[in-house]
């Protein structure tokens, strides 16, 4: 990972989506899908989906297909940096609301 972000010091800007305590679901996103995309040998025009697609397609080339291989979808992408976000700011002992999260407040009866 450290040699990815030395290659590419504009990923150091995404880092900064997961310290901010209020970054929209989008920025988490597309934050973690530049990450995920120089991760995998990609470039910075290019996206998840058409990495996965261009991923596949040479592996398929091949006798054996390995799926595991290929990189995340951008909405497995996008839960994976929801996550991360979450554990992010538990380090740095942030309490976030979790009704903004999706979660529902839990009645007693």
């Amino acid at each position: 990972m450290l040699d990815v972000l030395t290659k590419n010091p504009s990923l150091f800007d995404g880092a900064t989506a997961f310290l901010n305590r209020d970054p929209t679901h989008e920025d988490k996103a597309s934050a973690s899908n530049k990450c995920l995309v120089a991760l995998y040998g990609g470039g910075e025009d290019d996206s998840l989906h058409a990495l996965r697609y261009k991923t596949f397609v040479r592996s398929a080339a091949s006798a054996k297909v390995h799926l595991a291989r290929l990189p995340p979808t951008e909405e497995a992408a996008a839960q994976h940096s929801y996550r991360t976000f979450h554990q992010v700011q538990k380090w740095l002992r942030v309490n976030l609301e979790l009704t903004n999260w999706g979660r529902k407040a839990a009645t007693r009866a």
